[in-house]
């Protein structure tokens, strides 16, 4: 994946994250690094696991790829920002895509993600991002 390595941990105790990936490598680095920074992470591979996932475990945050077997990572946004607020509905969303492109991003944060980051992610700009939406 070719992700930088932090020099010091943000303070992410407390936080629950949940991570849509569909690439183990990818799932899996990203699990650890958040894991490392004190968050309780857990893990789907596809959206419509992640929707599940979301009513029972209600996660502070969600990291979702954009580019996701079935339903892609937008599709999955727009379904969730359906959901009541109760439901999960206003969770804030940080998008990871391969796309480096103005309209990617834009489209992302119109569709309702609140942050938006370019693979190969930048660890330290994860954990600060997820710190960032996570915090009042």
């Amino acid at each position: 994946m070719g992700s930088k390595l932090a020099a010091a941990p943000v303070d992410l105790s407390g936080v629950h994250v949940l991570l849509v990936e569909d690439d183990e490598d990818s799932r899996q680095l990203l699990a650890t690094f958040l894991e490392y920074c004190g968050a309780l992470v857990t893990m789907c591979h596809t959206t419509e696991s992640a929707l599940e996932d979301l009513a029972e475990y209600r996660p502070h945050v969600i990291v979702s790829d954009l580019a996701l077997p079935g339903a892609d990572g937008l599709q999955f946004i727009r379904a969730l920002r359906r959901l009541e607020p109760e439901a999960g509905g206003d969770v804030p969303a940080i998008a990871v895509s391969a796309y480096d492109k103005d309209f990617t991003t834009a489209e992302a944060k119109v569709a309702g993600y609140t942050g938006y980051l370019v693979k190969p992610v930048n660890l330290d700009d994860l954990v600060t991002l997820v710190r960032d939406v996570v915090s009042p």
